[in-house]
């Protein structure tokens, strides 16, 4: 598939909607190929805001999709893309080969961007975040060393596509050789329990599955981040299971998935942070004159692994972002 993209052309954010079986195959062979892909998928409510959002803003060339997802997205948002079937019976990438292609050849850099991902509008219109191809491996490389192979041997994939934590979900056990178990949401394993080694998801998902008692046994390490983390929570987590260790981590979509983190070990003290920054990154505690604030005050900047908006409207971009801090 990759080199069937690259024979499409390359240059223009690629989106898509896959059956979520093969959602990494896709967003992969995006990568190699070096489009950019702009996530669409049947988690995101509505289907509609999604295709706006992600197909007008972006204003992608090529369409990764299948029968549902041209059935969601309606005629119209097909309009000028190019479709790629995912489901034909002969697909035109069967004979090509199935090698990585030449990253020099393609002229790719870790400069070169490796998605584009929206947020979630709560704060208005939704906007698309410009991920680099050096963001995300920094996010990869600082996981593997502070979470060991055994760890993350057994990730649990539930996150929507559509929303950053899928991108940790997914790649950081695949750059580390690990196995992947792909559910439609978290809340699947008090239907079907599930030999994994880590959740990594959103505070209410795993609060509604200590409810149910549905947190694996074999479950080592989870991870937590889009909410607030309460210190009720992580007690009860410890208190109904075999954790071992559970990790507050928060970032804004615009700094790569996570940028701050702090691990609690069981039988250590539990505390409400969202904690240091990883590798690479700065975080610091500023007025709107960047100056410092005192002890309780309010205004994160953060620094590191951080990407720009689609430059649609141009203005928003300088309001969000401001020159680096050093101190």
């Amino acid at each position: 598939m990759a080199h069937h993209l690259i024979g499409l052309g390359s240059g223009r954010t690629t989106v898509w909607r896959s059956a979520w079986s093969a959602v990494r195959r896709w967003w992969w062979d995006c990568w190699r190929s070096s489009r950019r892909a702009a996530p669409i998928c049947r988690w995101t409510r509505p289907i509609r805001r999604a295709a706006a959002a992600g197909l007008d803003d972006a204003a992608p060339r090529l369409l990764l999709c299948d029968a549902a997802g041209r059935a969601a997205l309606g005629p119209e948002a097909l309009v000028d893309l190019t479709v790629v079937d995912l489901e034909t019976a002969t697909p035109a990438w069967a004979e090509l080969p199935a090698s990585n292609p030449d990253p020099s050849a393609l002229g790719l850099t870790a400069r070169h961007l490796a998605y584009v991902i929206y947020t979630s509008g709560s704060t208005g219109t939704p906007k698309g975040v410009m991920v680099e191809h050096a963001s995300t491996v920094n996010l990869l490389h600082w996981s593997s060393g502070v979470f060991a192979e055994s760890e993350i041997s057994r990730t649990l994939f539930s996150t929507s596509i559509s929303f950053d934590l899928s991108v940790y979900e997914c790649f950081v056990p695949l750059s580390q050789g690990s196995t992947l178990y792909l559910v439609e949401d978290a809340l699947a394993l008090a239907q079907t329990p599930l030999d994994v080694s880590l959740i990594n998801t959103v505070p209410s998902a795993i609060a509604a599955l200590v409810d149910q008692q549905a947190v694996p046994a074999s479950t080592s390490v989870i991870n937590l981040a889009g909410e607030r983390l309460k210190a009720d929570l992580i007690e009860r987590v410890f208190e109904s299971s075999g954790v071992e260790k559970i990790c507050n981590l928060y970032a804004p979509s615009e700094t790569t998935t996570y940028s701050t983190w702090i691990c609690m070990p069981r039988g250590e003290a539990v505390v409400e942070t969202i904690g240091r920054p990883i590798a690479n990154t700065r975080v610091y505690l500023l007025d709107g004159h960047g100056a410092p604030v005192p002890y309780g005050g309010r205004g994160v900047y953060i620094g590191g692994a951080v990407c720009a908006w689609l430059p649609q409207p141009p203005e928003l971009t300088p309001s969000g972002f401001g020159r680096s801090v050093q101190r």
